[in-house]
């Protein structure tokens, strides 16, 4: 979407009172709600009586708009509605313990030189107390520290009906004015309160502001109106008359957009027509309103002097939304509204950013500012992430894009009654109590954004899998709960015994591994702080000692604890969603996971009951600063697509730092496309570090740097990653108008890839919740990432999905795997029975759930292939699949080098000596040796029912951030490709024998081919590449009949391309981070 230009940002902030000697004080008879058009209307300094505080405590607390009750105490002072002297309100301050109470008005009404009378209706009872007409420089004034300007005052009656009351002074300077309020015993009532010029009061009126009011006709007007075009087909509002002394002009209506708001004239009408209950109600098309921030103003004429404008009244510019930020309006004569997107959130395509509310951008004390919004909305932004407050949604509006809504977390809430008792913040679900209390509160969540068009998508955490924000909940709710899911599960007390190596005598001995006997010890779980507390690593929590040596001495318990912990923070997630989606059916529920191939057993079956996939992640990785590898990045592409394909995928975080390449960040926009990302927020705008504020230009640079992500520096200089990232913006923009990117879809393929849930919890308890450090998950990063760099395509399968017979995949992959259950171990065999290819890419099935040893391999169910290996170990084999291989040894440990390292360290090159692991891989009856290129047997193959098993023992193992696949791995897997007859979907080939040389955008290229297709006609190849420089051909497999191409990009047809013996090939140059897009179609079509 192309946007106007900022040129047209224009301040206006005029604080001074329009009307020379009317009243100074705002909301002087307390009528005013607190919450108007969505927000809270604060004014200039006002700010610091919203935030200004000593330690936790505010100094001032809000009573009324633009009326604050001093100090910390919160009691005595309320606006009540049944004593008002006039209207419907006042403030009462009752004194009943001997403390001084007090109220004073709003800083941000001025004084000039001369005299000043303050004069209020108040009535006592049994009353001591004051009304101080205060005159101050700033804000500094507190009730604790005295005034810091002249100020002066009346003393009150004692008792006495509503009596109006005045105190003068004189003015020596323009300065701040202010009323207070002060009473040290008794009760006292104050309205109409009136600061004017002079030495005598005059009659009582509002300020001038406050005389005429627009709000929308049958609508909450403390919220912000936020319609779809069309929808309402009109609206109306109303105008009202709020002065109490007659009114002689004219009042005129405009409407128009947030930098035009006088652009169409609505009504203009003598403003003595509308008296007390009778407004003038105006009614507007919105049909033909295209999506924008729009306002609603008045401007009030007496003869040819316009007394009151709206438009002076309204700050565009203004820093709004946050915590304490002022209003973006300053009076009740502009009412805003927006019109969001039409678009439905599930066809929202391309390429949004996730920062434009963080770092420079805004932040949620300081407000956020619409030139942000007004600035990615030009250059095509389609989505942001971040805080979805009102005021957000009109600077979105501005922009023409919505949100992916974060907060609050939907296990937390406002009752600790039905709380985690080891942390009352997050609501305990087994409690039937917090379970109702959950399920409401996602009701509310759904009504309010089902009302919300500017609401994409919910993300229902952050970087969370599991919940109680991955901490325990020791109640003894959650112990029956777990109780009853074992009885589920085990059937009887003497099977879980035999499964545990327990002796209970009964079920109510079965508790948690964290029980409600150890709340006191998860309650005093020591607590991240700082970055800590909220990078991605803060999902993986230490256990409490008491429980890690249950998990130790008891792992079919731990196992069974940590099955139940997954299954029921995915049920928890799902109930949330559902009960939402009772109100709300337009919003994307999902949960957004950082690495969530690190915990599979929840981000697998978390994709099906979601409506969309969330995730945070690069396209690869490596560099200093960043976080994982190229092939854990690759596998989270894939899995998140791949589990339920067609789903929308939102990048709910794709990282950008200024350290690395520029051209980085316009590949990795292609490479979310290529994976079926429909929403890339990408995570940079302005400079933020999660490790505090970012100090000056070119941060990235100094010694002491920490990770940052950012396009444009502090000193407002465009990155070169800002060019690409715009240019890339655009170029998506353009391909989803002529092709429609969400019909095209990921490429079919008939090969699978299985995961174990049961692996996946072992490698939790393995590894202490720090999974990076186990080979049974850096073995399935390194199988997915050579097959794709192979141009295999692979859809991920879990125990849920696992088929138990040939039809949509005829070859199922299993990446090692050392537990495996029985029920899965059968259905892989019942596939294969029925003439299907397994697989087995290392040794699999060693133990059953409750990691008790097996006899064979596989248990029971694999009893025919008698494969036995009892002296099974992962330690490093001296396995090679070419003669080329070189085994050098490493002068220093490896990241990888001790299997279930619970470290971090990722190591920067390839030692092709320890790339496989897996000794004493035993024997297996009736099959043909596979033999390396050593003649050691790593393997066999033999047929199984009317299918095959392929079945390796080594496994690959890796942990580098070098892109370029181990030679040694490479050479592996492709024996597997031909062994497995498994077929490419688009493949790039160069003459260069397999190399690990090189670093990422270095050495030789890396290039990954994707394939995606509108139909069996029309295919869409991505080539991707992060090495070094290069050529090589691209080749598809396309089938009959000649095929066209054309480059996506520059729309330039390809002719450098031909067809033979339906594969279709491309001789094509790489520079490093480059990338080609490529339309297929076949002639004629």
């Amino acid at each position: 979407m192309t946007r106007r230009g900022l040129a047209v940002l224009v301040s206006v902030i005029c604080m001074a009172t329009s009307v020379h000697g009317a009243n100074l004080v705002r909301n002087a008879s307390f009528e005013l709600d607190q919450g108007w058009n969505g927000t809270t209307i604060r004014v200039e300094a006002e700010f610091y009586q919203a935030h200004a505080r000593t330690g936790n405590e505010l100094h001032w607390n809000p009573v009324a708009e633009a009326w604050w009750q001093e100090r910390a105490d919160k009691t005595g002072v309320a606006v009540v509605e049944d004593q008002a002297c006039s209207g419907k309100r006042c403030v009462r301050v009752k004194v009943g313990d001997g403390k001084a109470r007090s109220v004073i008005s709003s800083y941000d009404r001025f004084a000039e030189p001369g005299p000043w009378v303050l004069s209020a209706q108040v009535k006592t009872a049994g009353a001591k107390g004051r009304l101080c007409l205060v005159l101050s420089r700033g804000w500094r004034v507190t009730f604790e520290r005295g005034d810091e300007g002249p100020s002066t005052w009346v003393d009150l009656p004692a008792d006495s009906d509503w009596t109006r009351v005045h105190v003068a002074l004189d003015c020596p300077e323009r300065l701040e004015i202010q009323a207070r309020l002060v009473v040290e015993a008794g009760t006292v009532w104050m309205d109409d309160a009136q600061i004017e010029p002079g030495t005598e009061p005059t009659a009582f009126n509002v300020r001038p502001e406050e005389w005429l009011r627009v709000q929308f006709a049958d609508h909450d007007n403390t919220r912000l109106p936020l319609w779809l075009p069309g929808w309402p087909e009109t609206a109306a509002v109303e105008v009202w008359n709020d002065s109490r002394l007659p009114l002689t002009g004219a009042a005129t209506v405009f409407m128009g957009t947030w930098d035009a708001p006088d652009a169409t004239k609505l009504a203009e009408f003598p403003a003595a027509e509308v008296q007390g209950d009778q407004p003038r109600r105006l009614s507007f098309a919105t049909k033909d309103l295209v999506p924008d921030a729009y306002l609603v103003m008045v401007r009030y004429r007496e003869g040819e002097t316009l007394v009151l404008d709206g438009a002076k009244d309204f700050h565009p510019t203004e820093s709004i939304g946050g915590h304490s930020s002022l209003s973006q309006f300053t009076s009740r004569l502009v009412g805003r509204f927006a019109i969001g997107s039409p678009i439905p959130p599930a066809n929202i395509f391309g390429v949004g950013n996730g920062m434009l509310s963080f770092g420079g951008g805004g932040n949620g004390f300081a407000g956020y500012r619409i030139e942000e919004y007004l600035h990615a909305g030009e250059i095509g932004v389609v989505c942001s992430r971040g805080p979805w407050n009102e005021d957000l949604c009109y600077l979105h509006a501005a922009g023409g894009f919505p949100i992916h809504a974060m907060g609050p977390h939907a296990d937390q809430g406002g009752r600790p009654e039905v709380g985690n008792p080891a942390n009352p913040a997050y609501i305990d679900v087994y409690n039937p109590e917090g379970l109702a209390y959950f399920k409401e509160q996602a009701e509310e969540v759904g009504k309010v954004f089902a009302a919300n068009p500017m609401v994409a998508s919910f993300q229902l955490h952050n970087e969370q899998p599991y919940i109680h924000n991955g901490g325990a909940c020791p109640s003894t709710y959650a112990d029956a709960h777990f109780r009853h899911w074992c009885k589920d599960r085990h059937g009887d007390l003497a099977t879980l015994n035999d499964r545990w190596g327990t002796d209970y005598e009964s079920w109510d001995q079965v508790e948690q591994v964290i029980s409600a006997r150890f709340v006191e010890e998860e309650k005093n779980r020591p607590k991240k702080e700082g970055a800590a507390a909220i990078e991605w690593t803060a999902a993986f929590r230490s256990l409490p000692e008491t429980a890690l040596k249950r998990f130790q001495d008891t792992p079919g318990w731990a196992m069974d604890w940590l099955r139940w912990r997954s299954e029921t923070s995915v049920w928890a997630w799902a109930t949330f969603m559902e009960h939402a989606r009772k109100y709300d059916t337009r919003t994307l529920y999902g949960n957004n996971l950082a690495w969530p191939t690190f915990f599979p057993q929840v981000f697998m079956p978390l994709i099906r009951v979601s409506d969309a996939v969330m995730v945070d992640q690069m396209y690869t990785s490596g560099w200093p600063l960043a976080l994982g590898t190229p092939q854990e990045m690759l596998e989270i592409l894939e899995m998140a697509e791949s589990t339920e394909p067609g789903k929308p995928i939102l990048g709910a975080e794709v990282y950008v730092q200024p350290s690395w390449p520029g051209e980085f960040a316009g590949m990795q926009n292609w490479a979310m496309v290529a994976h079926g990302m429909t929403i890339n927020l990408v995570f940079g705008w302005k400079p933020y570090s999660d490790h505090g504020q970012v100090e000056g230009a070119r941060a990235w640079e100094k010694d002491n740097a920490r990770p940052m992500w950012f396009l444009i520096d502090s000193d407002g200089t465009k990155l070169p990653h800002y060019e690409h990232y715009r240019r890339t913006v655009g170029e998506i923009e353009r391909y989803h108008k002529r092709f429609d990117g969400h019909s095209i879809k990921r490429v079919a393929t008939d090969a699978a890839l299985y995961v174990s849930l049961d692996t996946a919890e072992y490698i939790t308890l393995q590894t202490g919740e720090k999974p990076w450090g186990s080979p049974w998950v850096r073995t399935r990063n390194n199988l997915l990432y050579t097959l794709r760099m192979e141009g295999i395509t692979a859809d991920f399968v879990d125990d849920a999905t696992l088929p138990e017979k040939v039809g949509r995949f005829n070859t199922i992959i299993v990446p090692a795997s050392y537990v495996l259950s029985q029920e899965a171990a059968g259905r892989l065999e019942s596939f294969a029975e029925s003439g299907g290819t397994v697989v087995l890419a290392g040794i699999s099935g060693l133990v059953d759930p409750w990691l008790r040893p097996y006899e064979n391999v596989g248990g029971p169910a694999w009893t025919e292939l008698g494969w036995k290996a009892p002296a099974f170990a992962p330690e490093y084999a001296d396995v090679r699949f070419g003669p080329e291989i070189n085994f050098v040894a490493t002068e220093h440990q490896l990241a990888a080098d001790k299997p279930g390292t619970v470290g971090g360290a990722i190591d920067p090159g390839i030692n092709e000596g320890k790339t496989f692991r897996g000794v004493n891989i035993g024997s297996m009856a009736n099959a043909e040796e596979i033999l390396d290129a050593s003649g050691h047997v790593v393997g066999w193959r033999r047929a199984w029912g009317q299918g095959r098993l392929i079945a390796y023992g080594p496994f690959p193992d890796t942990y580098v951030t070098n892109p370029h696949p181990s030679a040694n791995i490479r050479l592996w897997v492709r024996r597997i490709i031909e062994q497995a007859d498994l077929e490419f979907t688009g493949r790039w080939v160069d003459s260069l024998p397999p190399a690990t040389r090189g670093h990422l955008g270095t050495g030789d290229p890396v290039t990954e081919v994707v394939v995606r297709e509108k139909s069996p006609v029309e295919k869409f190849v991505f080539a991707l590449n992060q090495g070094g420089p290069g050529d090589g051909i691209v080749q598809v497999p396309v089938g009959e009949g000649q095929w066209t191409a054309q480059d996506v990009v520059t729309e330039r047809d390809v002719t450098e391309a031909s067809v033979s013996e339906g594969l279709w090939s491309m001789p094509l140059h790489m520079d490093p981070w480059s990338y080609r897009v490529i339309w297929l179609r076949r002639s004629g079509q």
